[in-house]
Order: structure tokens, then C-alpha cells, then sequence
């Protein structure tokens, strides 16, 4: 068969340019898509409302630790609470601006990082009623120059899980109250000294995050300075059940075996209508 030429109507359909009110509306659809990508670049947290601090347990255990940090100045310890190891997390003195430790960083700007080895403490109230090892995470704190935001930057995690991020904020030390806040799309405030008196409690916040990146910023201000004793990340991601797993696996042995019968029925037949 001859191929015919096309139409010239088709010909002027296929070449004419798009009509200008297509074009803004594709420019518009862009634009739109691009915003709407850049809105989601920042990874949001969804926090609980804040919890009153009242013993070792608070300290969630749920999904697999990632890292836990008791934060303060030069000489602050190690401590075990509720089975969870918060690592030393050293600030430095002087006028520095900022500190990274591994995956995690620090930073303020302008101004520089401050930090309290003996502004939590107390021998009396509800802080002396807590284990040793919970009066030692709430023992320090860190923070910034006045009410200069100090932001955190985690790094290393792995975009699509599902993680938790805890923090604490107590001066038990004092009988007045320093609001905290910490942001990641949303906003949390804790109180440090929830009864204003020396001995009284502050506030934990939890929030739950999916990652959209390897990074993410939360935020912390605060009506003086931000406050932050301690802080820590678990990988909340959901994992099959073992009945679940099992039954996948089955699966997949079963659809190996099939795959392997297969060749050998059809040589079989094969065989037979020789």
C-alpha cells in the first residue's frame, strides 16, 4: 500500500502552535507542582500535647533507638533510664556558634551557644524523688543567647521511615517557669518548671515524623532562652509481623517450586507425543 499524505487540515492541527490560554495554563500547572514540592521539602513533625515529667518511664522505648544525647556543658555523664544509654553531649564554652556530633548539629546565629551543668538540679520536691540516673539527664541543660533560636540538624536519616523524636525541658532549680518551643512544621511548648518551685518538674514532648530526605531542622525558642536537657530518636518504621513475614516467605518458596515443575511438565508432555 502507497501511503497517502496527510490532510492539510490534520498537517495545520499538528503544527500549529499551542493557543496562549493552553500555555498559561501549563505554566500555571508547573508552578503549582514546583510550589507544591518545595511546601513538602520541609519535614514536619506531629507532636503530642506536652507530658508532665514523673519517672524513669518516660522515656519511650518504642521502635529501635537510633541515638540519645543528655546534653550540657564540659564533664556532663553518660545515663541509663528506662534501658535507654544518653550519650555525653558536650557544648563548648566561649563564644562558639555551633557543635556537631556525629549526625547531629547545633547552631545559632547571631550570638553563641550556652549551656548549665547545675541549673537543673534540686535536693528537694518531686526532683529528688526521681531515680538517679533520670536526675542526672535533667541535671543540665543547653541552649542559646537569649531569645536567639537554636536550631538542631539531623542528618543520616532515611527517607520514608518512620520516626519518633523525644525531648525534655526542666529547671528544677529555679521556682519560675521557661517556656521552650520546638518547631518542624509544627510547634510544641513545654514548660520547664511546671509547679514554679524549686523541686517541681518540667514538661517531655513527643512527636512522630516521616522523613522526605536524608536532613531535617527543628527549631527551639524560647521566653528567655530555650531550654533542652536531653533529646532522642527511635525508628518507628513499621515492621511485618512475624506471621506476616512467615506467609510472605511461604509465597515466595512456593512460587520457586512452581517455577521449577513448570520446564519439567512441559518436557514431560514433550516426551509422551514423541
Amino acid at each position: 500500500m502507497i501511503p497517502q499524505p496527510l490532510p492539510q487540515s490534520l498537517k495545520h492541527t499538528l503544527t500549529a502552535p499551542f493557543p496562549s490560554a493552553l500555555k498559561r495554563f501549563s505554566v500555571g500547572l508547573l508552578g503549582a507542582l514546583l510550589l507544591g514540592a518545595s511546601a513538602q521539602a520541609q519535614t514536619t513533625i506531629t507532636w503530642e500535647t506536652a507530658h508532665n515529667i514523673t519517672g524513669d518511664t518516660d522515656v519511650l522505648t518504642t521502635g529501635t533507638l537510633v541515638d540519645a544525647f543528655n546534653l550540657g556543658g564540659s564533664g556532663v555523664p553518660a545515663t541509663t533510664v528506662n534501658g535507654v544509654t544518653f550519650s555525653s553531649f558536650e557544648f563548648p564554652g566561649g563564644d562558639s556558634s555551633s557543635i556537631t556530633l556525629g549526625n547531629y548539629s547545633f547552631m545559632e546565629d547571631p550570638g553563641f551557644l550556652r549551656f548549665f551543668n547545675d541549673l537543673g538540679n534540686s535536693d528537694s520536691g518531686e526532683f529528688a524523688n526521681l531515680s538517679a540516673s533520670y536526675q542526672s539527664l535533667l541535671s543540665s541543660t543547653v541552649g542559646a543567647n537569649n531569645t536567639i533560636t537554636l536550631t538542631l540538624t539531623v542528618s543520616g536519616l532515611e527517607a520514608g521511615n518512620q520516626y519518633l523524636f523525644q525531648w525534655w525541658n526542666s529547671v528544677s532549680g529555679e521556682n519560675d517557669s521557661f517556656f521552650s518551643t520546638a518547631t518542624a512544621g509544627n510547634a510544641l511548648v513545654l514548660d520547664s518548671n511546671t509547679g514554679d518551685a524549686v523541686g517541681a518538674l518540667g514538661e517531655y514532648g513527643v512527636g512522630y515524623f516521616t522523613a522526605i530526605g536524608s536532613t531535617m531542622d527543628i527549631a527551639f525558642t524560647g521566653t528567655d532562652t530555650p531550654f533542652l536537657n536531653a533529646f532522642q530518636l527511635r525508628n518507628v518504621s513499621a515492621v511485618p509481623e512475624p506471621a506476616s513475614a512467615a506467609a510472605v516467605f511461604g509465597m515466595l518458596a512456593l512460587g520457586a517450586v512452581m517455577a521449577q515443575r513448570r520446564p519439567a511438565r512441559r518436557e514431560a508432555r514433550y516426551t509422551n507425543n514423541l
